[in-house]
């Protein structure tokens, strides 16, 4: 029976594969890096938003919610969620933070 040669590997494909590999460490290693770095970084000052105005209601609301079951009790509770109903069963629903009664609107308008 005859011996198994491997297939030997001479120096210069050894020296190839050992600069493909570090090659490749390379370019992963700088694309690591420069995933690393906000290139878009915006160092200055942005423009303030404006806020949009804050509805009492809706901090009642979540007042309420924080209680519990002792909300059931609470008048200012039971207050919020009449004003919720009446808002959103109101035919013209009046817009965040308006506290007009809809049912004023209506009736100071002329019949024609």
């Amino acid at each position: 029976m005859r011996p198994v040669r491997h297939a030997s590997i001479d120096s210069p494909k050894l020296t190839r594969i050992a600069v493909i590999v570090a090659i490749g460490c390379l370019l992963m290693g700088a694309a690591t890096w420069l995933a690393g770095v906000d290139l878009d970084r915006d160092d200055r000052p942005r423009p303030k938003v404006m806020s949009k105005p804050v509805d009492p209601l809706r901090i009642e609301l979540e007042r309420c919610a924080g209680l519990g079951t002792t909300a059931l009790e609470d008048p200012a509770c039971r207050n919020a969620w009449t004003e919720t109903r009446r808002r959103f069963f109101s035919p013209a629903r009046p817009k965040l933070g308006d506290t007009t009664d809809a049912s004023a609107l209506h009736a100071s308008e002329e019949p024609a």
